[in-house]
């Protein structure tokens, strides 16, 4: 046939370039190889004949006698000889679709280990976000408490009819019951003083 003197006559040419790769190029050959169907043009689980067919197919396109100095074609050729040699054999193929459904395995779990490594990120963010409102949140409910007892207490202090009803209401048992209304009576005497300080006017000096 037109393909099989082609087989014999590249083969042990191509078996001697393959001796001289160093590791970065068996890398690269390594990486070609994931891509066989590719290389033929078929779809994964093609059947040996449509093998056949496309290597026959490819193989005269980029034939050597074709393009004479032509690199790229010469490397084309090797690809598809390789591709055609290892579809065709039961064993190789099954040791090559399991390489690829290894090679595919390790892919979706980078994919999956990148993507909770992002979420990861984002979630630290997000709660390191909502620690920071939170701390805001809570100190701003903390000053409006303070805020409005402290004005709470003012105005009791000028309504002593409303503490003293407030006041009956607290159970003896409550303990500081007594002292609260020491302290109430203390702060409403000082919060009188007050305005009469401030509106008073000294004396004049004699001269």
């Amino acid at each position: 046939s037109f393909t099989q003197p082609l087989q014999v006559r590249y083969a042990s040419q191509a078996k001697n370039d393959g001796k001289k790769k160093d590791k970065n190029n068996e890398d690269d050959e390594e990486e070609s190889a994931e891509n066989l169907y590719e290389i033929l043009e078929l779809p994964r689980g093609a059947s040996p004949e449509e093998v056949k067919a496309a290597y026959r197919r490819l193989a005269k396109e980029y034939h050597p006698d074709l393009h004479p100095g032509d690199e790229a074609a010469l490397a084309k050729f090797r690809a598809v000889n390789h591709a055609h040699q290892t579809l065709l054999h039961v064993g190789l193929r099954r040791m090559y679709d399991l390489h690829l459904r290894h090679q595919e395995a390790r892919n979706k779990a980078s994919e999956i280990e990148d993507k909770e490594r992002k979420s990861s990120i984002s979630g630290v963010l997000l709660m390191r976000r909502g620690r920071l409102e939170g701390t805001f949140v809570a100190a701003f409910w903390v000053t409006s408490f303070v805020a409005s007892s402290y004005l709470l207490w003012v105005w009791l202090t000028y309504s002593p009819g409303v503490f003293w009803a407030i006041f009956r209401s607290i159970p003896e048992s409550v303990p500081g019951k007594w002292g609260l209304a020491e302290f109430y009576l203390t702060s409403a005497a000082a919060q009188r003083r007050r305005p009469l300080e401030d509106t008073s006017e000294p004396s004049p000096k004699s001269e």
